[in-house]
């Protein structure tokens, strides 16, 4: 028996998807929100990164997006090779966990599958250690933590690299840095591996430092040394595409004149 869940927007396009996946089951599928072993989610990429911490709850579950928005780089499924979904999701080669951040502020843990971003009301002012190593004091708009699945939303919007599905890494980012005679930064992205620990420490400075997780949550952060370290989902996630499908994903959604 193979139990499942459906999650998925509010769109008339989701809907649709949802009642075309349905009619694909037969009598060796179930609907089972407390144990499943497949998760469907039907949407955009918001919809999957909004699910987050609710999938990460169901330890080995397969997690299949498929595309009901626009975007979908979370997505290999949708309207035009939906009918041959449930004979290519039972193969244990074509998924992984991705990276994700796990965040710990003193008092609470978060954990990012796109991007977090440190900023403040006012200037923002981080040390930072990569593996207590200092690294650099930076002085700007904020910093930004990327993974490779956020590498295409708001890392690459600040100028950070695009990372190909498969390369396990992640990146730093500085937005807008202020340079002046008594420091100077970087100014570029740097790209680690995933298995670093980094230490933001806030300046006294800084009355009110928020954390922007995934671009949708905004938390005001309660201690002024933000600890970040990186791990993997509880669930395995399908693999959105292949490299002639993440070319093509970039090409129709970034590249004009294709």
């Amino acid at each position: 028996m193979n139990n499942y869940l459906i999650i998925l927007s509010d769109s008339s396009k989701s809907q649709k998807i949802k009642a075309k996946l349905e009619s694909l089951f037969d009598s060796t599928w179930k609907s089972n929100p407390k144990k499943p072993d497949y998760i469907f989610i039907i949407g955009g990429d918001g919809t999957f990164l909004k699910s987050l911490n609710k999938l990460n709850k169901f330890k080995n579950a397969r997690v299949i997006p498929i595309n009901g928005g626009t975007i979908g780089f979370y997505s290999y499924f949708n309207t035009k090779n939906i009918n041959s979904i449930l004979k290519n999701i039972t193969n244990e080669e074509k998924y992984f966990k991705p990276i994700v951040i796990n965040l710990f502020d003193g008092l609470r843990k978060y954990i990012s599958i796109n991007e977090i971003l440190i900023t403040s009301t006012k200037t923002l002012e981080l040390d930072i250690k990569i593996n207590n190593i200092k690294y650099e004091k930076f002085v700007g708009t904020g910093f930004m933590i990327s993974t490779p699945t956020g590498s295409t939303g708001r890392n690459k919007s600040i100028g950070g690299a695009v990372i190909f599905p498969g390369i396990d890494v992640i990146q730093l980012i500085e937005v807008e840095p202020i340079s002046q005679k008594k420091f100077n930064t970087l100014k570029s992205p740097v790209i680690l591996r995933n298995d670093c620990n980094i230490k933001a420490s806030v300046s006294s400075n800084n009355k009110q430092t928020f954390l922007v997780i995934d671009g949708d949550t905004v938390l005001d952060v309660n201690k002024k040394i933000i600890d970040i370290g990186f791990d993997r989902t509880n669930f395995f996630l399908y693999k959105p595409c292949n490299t002639k499908s993440y070319i093509s994903k970039l090409r129709e959604t970034y590249i004009s004149g294709v």
